[in-house]
């Protein structure tokens, strides 16, 4: 805000620019008929911070809303983490002058008490909180009070799995071929239940030999195309040439199914698991056959391969334990 005599009035003015924070747009704005240029450098100093505190009038919810604009996140990402933050974090709709460190850190605690959210959940309301914040320091100038703020330790949940032999001695068991079929395709491809309920015709490649994985997903990264082996896709293929390019493959209701593999487990007299689990026993195959651990969570469909190694870490140990014999093997 330069300050400026006005010879010709034999008085001071101050010239200067100031952007909305908002639409980023610029503006002249002129104050003259200061009698001695220490009453308008102190106009000025007073204009200077009323305008900082003026820019820190905007909503959290806005600065969010110029992070999405700017980074352009999937349409579905930015709907789940507005979702996220709009129920669980007290300072969405506040200014930003109002969201410092103190507030944030009371905001923290009482939300690090919350038992009824799962650690994945807040963990996405603090990257996302933290990264507006950032966006804004690093954009605008504003604070970023964010700093403090933690991840939390993802706990691993508790799964059972099924060896090959106990999935054989499950499936012997399955008298029904449509439930032979989809259990089946559970426990070789490592698809959601809801991943694989979605599945229609058209999503099927027999030539190729692929399935296009499209439908119900957790996350962007679970839309993938996964090639199926010979085996499966033999015994998919007599249901898949019945069947319309629209219409489901596996019309079975989740009820039904949950019924019927409960009941067969029952008859077959293996572990008791939850279906989802039969994802995990794919997934624990794999690893244990020393597949590629980037080649499975891409078939996963897992976010990154981080999830995967947070989610199999055990079993990525007794890899290690396996290495070291190797490795003195080599040594004799």
């Amino acid at each position: 805000m330069p300050v400026y005599k006005d010879t010709a009035r034999g008085s001071w003015y101050v010239k200067y620019s100031a952007k909305d924070p908002l639409t980023n747009k610029r503006k002249q704005i002129l104050k003259r008929g200061f009698a001695t240029k220490r009453d308008a450098v102190k106009w000025e100093a007073t204009q200077k911070a009323k305008g900082d505190s003026t820019s820190l009038q905007i909503t959290f919810a806005q600065l969010l809303e110029k992070y999405y604009a700017y980074n352009s996140p999937k349409e579905r990402t930015q709907r789940n983490q507005t979702k996220a933050l709009e129920k669980y974090f007290a300072g969405y709709s506040l200014p930003l002058n109002r969201l410092t460190k103190a507030f944030l850190t009371d905001w923290y605690i009482e939300f690090s008490a919350r038992k009824d959210i799962k650690a994945t959940t807040k963990n996405i309301c603090i990257s996302v909180i933290r990264s507006a914040f950032k966006f804004g320091a690093d954009h605008y100038d504003y604070p970023n009070p964010s700093l403090p703020l933690k991840r939390f330790k993802e706990e691993r949940l508790d799964y059972t799995t099924w060896t090959i032999d106990e999935f054989h001695q499950f499936i012997e068991a399955v008298d029904k071929p449509i439930f032979r079929l989809v259990f089946t395709f559970y426990y070789f491809t490592g698809c959601r239940h809801r991943e694989a309920t979605g599945l229609i015709r058209s999503d099927f490649d027999l030539d190729a030999g692929t399935v296009h994985i499209q439908r119900n997903l957790k996350t962007e990264s679970s839309n993938r195309i996964l090639k199926l082996p010979e085996p499966l896709l033999e015994e998919l293929r007599p249901l898949l040439e019945i069947r319309a390019d629209d219409e489901p493959v596996f019309p079975i209701p989740p009820t039904t199914m949950q019924y019927a593999f409960k009941e067969y487990i029952r008859k077959s007299g293996v572990p008791d698991i939850r279906i989802h689990d039969l994802r995990h026993s794919f997934a624990t195959n794999a690893i244990g056959s020393g597949c590629n651990i980037v080649a499975v969570s891409k078939y996963l469909g897992h976010s990154n391969v981080n999830q995967t190694l947070r989610t199999y870490t055990h079993l990525l140990e007794k890899s290690d334990d396996e290495l070291v014999s190797s490795i003195e093997k080599w040594m004799k």
